[in-house]
Formats: structure tokens, sequence, C-alpha cells
């Protein structure tokens, strides 16, 4: 909560200045979880990429990324609805060391069941040819950049 609350008072610095107006939030890792919680709770920020942290956290009992009765309301699916109407992309490595693919895949599922009324337009499910690293290919932060760009 603290750095979440530390990247909205970012935000608000930035905003104050004449030459900042959208914002955008790309993140690996743990930044991934900062990209996907900031988003779903920050609506200034209007695009976001979050790569190699999206997957079914029951399958991982980190307790940083699983508080108690948390499963009861939020998961990874759950804390992406929030982010709509804006936009955001869920980049996931075919060869993730640390978190399974397939996990990844079946909360995506998850994620397209739940949102079946407003649709998957503003979100990207990208399953790359990589580990836990960024994927090479840059479609997805080109495709942020335009949206804010053209806000």
């Amino acid at each position: 909560a603290i750095e979440i609350f530390g990247i909205i008072r970012i935000i608000d610095w930035f905003e104050a200045q004449n030459y900042v107006k959208n914002f955008g939030m790309v993140g690996l890792s743990y930044g991934g979880f900062y990209t996907l919680f900031a988003s779903a709770l920050e609506t200034r920020i209007k695009s976001a990429v979050s790569c190699s942290f999206f997957n079914d956290r029951s399958t991982i009992p980190w307790s940083d990324w699983i508080w108690r009765d948390a499963a009861k309301k939020f998961f990874d699916a759950e804390i992406a609805c929030l982010v709509y109407p804006r936009e955001i992309c869920i980049e996931v490595g075919d060869k993730d060391n640390l978190f399974e693919v397939n996990n990844a895949k079946s909360e995506w599922e998850r994620l397209k069941n739940i949102t079946t009324e407003v649709g998957t337009d503003w979100l990207q499910f990208v399953i790359f040819d990589g580990e836990h690293e960024f994927c090479k290919d840059d479609g997805p932060i080109k495709k942020m950049v335009q949206t804010l760009i053209s806000e």
C-alpha cells in the first residue's frame, strides 16, 4: 500500500507540472504487480503494460502478494477488472521460471468470463517466447503511447 501511495503521489507531482497530462505505466515482475494495482486504483493512468506478474495467486502463496482472505474478493483477474474502461496489456513469458504460464492462462480465462458484458477491447493478453522478462515486441508499448497522445 505504501508503494502504491508513493506512485500516486508521484503522479500528483507530475500532474502539477504544466508539461504532463496523460499517464501510462509499465512494469516487470514486482513492477508488473505495481502496474496492475496502481492502474486499478489510479484513474489518471490511462494505459498500462503489466509484464511477468499476472497469474493465479492461489498457486503462489507468497505473503507479500496474498494477504488474509484476499482470494474471497480479489485475485489478478478482479484487479484487472478495476482498470476498465482504461487499457491494460498483460504479458507473460511461456518459459517463465517463477510463474507457470498455464496458471496465467487460466486466470486470463477467468478475466474473459468476468468481462463478458463489457468485452475485452480494453484488454490485451500476450504470451511471448521468453522467461521472466519484458516481451521483446514493442507493440503494446507503442499502443500505450498512441493512447496517451490521442487523449
